[in-house]
């Protein structure tokens, strides 16, 4: 059963697969159809779940279920996978590869290799202030209070 994103409890799990390039403006009118019609109909044990969905900043994909009517269930969260490997088939991007960091330059949002990055911090393109998106958050609450983080408060700091 969709849900309005904003109606979903704090304590709602999320899955963040962020991308390995922005999306279109056409790409995320298409996946935004894709990804409701997805939520419309998911369920775990045939029972409905309340879920949503947002594509963030054109570069990652948000699901989210409130458990409060129904819990996720590992055939549940199969499906979800299988609907974004579907999404990576048919545009031709890279939705699970944790091996990129997504950070914001200029006020877009920016993704490379962890080794591009790692380069860039050594040229001084970016530092400890530049903002970095973690997608390890597994609540809704993360993900409005530490998704985005300054790359010194964040995970891919250790890896640095």
């Amino acid at each position: 059963m969709y849900t309005e994103f904003n109606q979903l409890s704090k304590n709602s799990k999320v899955w963040v697969y962020l991308s390995n390039r922005k999306f279109t403006s056409h790409e995320v009118i298409e996946i935004e159809g894709y990804l409701q019609s997805f939520v419309t109909q998911w369920t775990a044990h045939n029972q409905d779940l309340k879920a949503s969905y947002q594509i963030y900043r054109d570069c990652a994909i948000v699901l989210s279920v409130d458990e409060s009517l129904n819990d996720a269930s590992g055939c549940s969260i199969d499906s979800s996978v299988r609907a974004i490997r579907e999404i990576e088939a048919k545009y031709k991007v890279e939705l699970f590869d944790r091996n990129l960091v997504t950070y914001e330059a200029e006020g877009q949002m920016m993704v490379v290799s962890m080794d591009e990055f790692k380069n860039l911090l050594v040229q001084g393109k970016v530092n400890d202030d530049t903002i970095v998106l973690n997608p390890l958050v597994k609540t809704k609450e993360e993900l409005e209070t530490a998704f985005e983080l300054p790359l010194q408060k964040s995970w891919h700091q250790q890896l640095i």
